[in-house]
């Protein structure tokens, strides 16, 4: 399915203005569809300051009912962990659990978790995009 997106505007006293799209511009929904039960994560953005490697972790698309997180850092450093505390971040007031392996000292499971896991009234809002 495609469709040509066209719209006029019309000003008191003025004569009216309209625009349609070429062939080439046509819009194809199916090109711009998703799962709206995937969510999608980035890493955008690191910095290195004295040695020392910071990597932010941000949303780019939360579906619904997100109240956990669960990741697995792998690293032969001693990373230090922390939820994103500034006005805008999508975990802002969640606690975090972080266990080493029992296995593999290497590897560090890191859980986010919201104020309260069991009430859906603690997502994240869906669709929403920001720092974690």
């Amino acid at each position: 399915m495609r469709f040509d997106p066209s719209f006029e505007i019309e000003l008191a006293g003025h004569a009216p203005a309209s625009f349609r799209a070429e062939w080439e511009q046509r819009y194809v929904p199916a090109s711009y569809e998703g799962n709206p039960e995937r969510g999608e994560l980035r890493i955008p953005e690191y910095s290195i300051s004295d040695g020392r490697a910071s990597v932010f972790l941000r949303a780019a698309y939360m579906p619904r009912f997100v109240r956990e997180f669960l990741f697995t850092v792998d690293s032969p450093y001693n990373p230090q962990i922390r939820i994103v505390q500034e006005e805008g971040a999508l975990c802002l007031g969640w606690s975090q659990q972080v266990t080493r392996d029992t296995e593999n000292p290497d590897i560090l499971h890191v859980k986010l978790m919201s104020p309260d896991p069991n009430d859906i009234y603690t997502s994240i809002p869906f669709g929403a995009f920001g720092p974690i």
